[in-house]
């Protein structure tokens, strides 16, 4: 099976979340500008991403504590469990606080 990469791209919904994909591993970010290194990465948003990994383990998606570890997609997973998991990661991401900056 060949992990959608571009629609886990797509996900990221707004210039507050971030991702880095490369080929099956990826890392999500709450951040206003690109994470590049681990000086930006540090700035990033710690607290959104707790509500995020919560709202994600009570959807049944088990991500990694930590924001600066990585999720790897494996043969292990159906093209359902992908499905499942980008609905997941979209309503999660709404309930973690969204999109800040089209706030007013």
């Amino acid at each position: 099976m060949t992990f959608p990469v571009t629609r886990l791209r797509r996900l990221r919904m707004s210039e507050a979340l971030r991702g880095l994909v490369r080929e099956t591993a990826f890392t999500v970010f709450f951040a206003a500008t690109p994470v590049t290194d681990y000086e930006s990465a540090r700035c990033c948003d710690t607290e959104r991403y707790s509500r995020y990994f919560h709202r994600m383990l009570d959807r049944g998606v088990y991500l990694a504590p930590s924001q600066f570890e990585a999720c790897f997609v494996s043969m292990a997973h159906s093209r359902r469990d992908v499905r499942e998991t980008l609905k997941a990661a979209g309503e999660a991401f709404r309930a973690a606080g969204g999109d800040r900056s089209r706030r007013g």
